[in-house]
């Protein structure tokens, strides 16, 4: 697991479990047809692997710094593993080898990170600092 993650990030709280985030972002599009099929691929192939999409192709906002990327997905796994056996898996492959095609100016970024799977405290008890940890 990220060291990071094993730095007091749960508190000895086990409600919290590692999840991988693969976070796609795109400058543009080359061929809108391209695209179409490699979300009919991917998709299930996502899937197949336990993933979950939490954004999906969204124009992002840019608060601060400058960004290329006009496009974002975001899919969450339940593992690491589980992130990397999607990418290099034979269910991902036609997908995979499509991207060229579709995307330019793509950036994949694979993320280890913590996600609660209880709360313990009442709604709305949690104060600014608890938000921020």
């Amino acid at each position: 697991m990220n060291e990071r993650l094993d730095r007091g990030g749960d508190r000895g709280d086990r409600s919290q479990q590692p999840v991988a985030y693969v976070i796609s972002a795109v400058e543009g599009l080359v061929d809108e047809s391209t695209v179409k099929r490699y979300a009919e691929l991917a998709g299930p192939a996502i899937e197949h692997f336990g993933g979950r999409f939490i954004v999906s192709n969204s124009e992002p906002v840019v608060v601060e710094g400058e960004s290329p990327s006009n496009y974002l997905s975001m899919v969450e796994f339940p593992s690491m593993e589980g992130a990397k056996a999607w990418y290099n898996s034979p269910e991902y492959a036609e997908a995979r080898d499509l991207t060229p095609a579709a995307f330019r100016g793509r950036l994949l970024i694979f993320v280890e990170a913590l996600r609660r799977i209880r709360c313990l405290a009442a709604p709305g008890v949690l104060s600014h600092g608890d938000m921020a940890r």
